[in-house]
């Protein structure tokens, strides 16, 4: 009976860790007000951008997002939501994803300290291949 509730509890976990986890990477260390210092895009020249040009990406409680623009305008604002993904191109590194709003397209994020890195994700919510792309490199501000 010993050896029944063994090879039982065995085979349950084997079939647990077979299922391909749902990891979502949590919002807290995204809350707070990051500047836009550099940026880069298939369609134009890189950019450097001088402390204080006003680019902030706000997050706060409830996974909130708002954009600001240089010109003080702000950009847009809504609900940003997480997920991660083994890339098609690299199935042996998970990368962490943000989406904002109802976009169809997602950013791959990491955070080294006070920097956020973004980049384009080649697919969007439906796996469809993207041609376009950028990046861009914030730090966080003090509020």
């Amino acid at each position: 009976m010993k050896l029944f509730f063994t090879s039982l509890l065995m085979l349950t976990l084997m079939a647990v860790s077979c299922k391909k986890d749902k990891f979502v990477p949590s919002a807290d260390p995204l809350t707070g007000t990051w500047e836009l210092t550099f940026s880069a895009s298939i369609m134009g020249p890189a950019s450097n951008h001088a402390p204080g040009n006003g680019n902030l990406l706000k997050f706060s409680a409830g996974n909130h997002f708002k954009r600001n623009y240089g010109t003080g305008t702000i950009g847009d604002s809504g609900i940003f939501h997480l997920s991660s993904d083994y890339p098609r191109y690299d199935k042996k590194n998970r990368v962490n994803l943000i989406r904002f709003g109802d976009a169809q397209s997602m950013s791959i994020f990491s955070i080294v300290q006070d920097t956020l890195f973004m980049s384009s994700y080649p697919y969007d919510i439906n796996g469809n291949e993207l041609m376009d792309g950028g990046e861009a490199r914030y730090v966080r501000i003090k509020d």
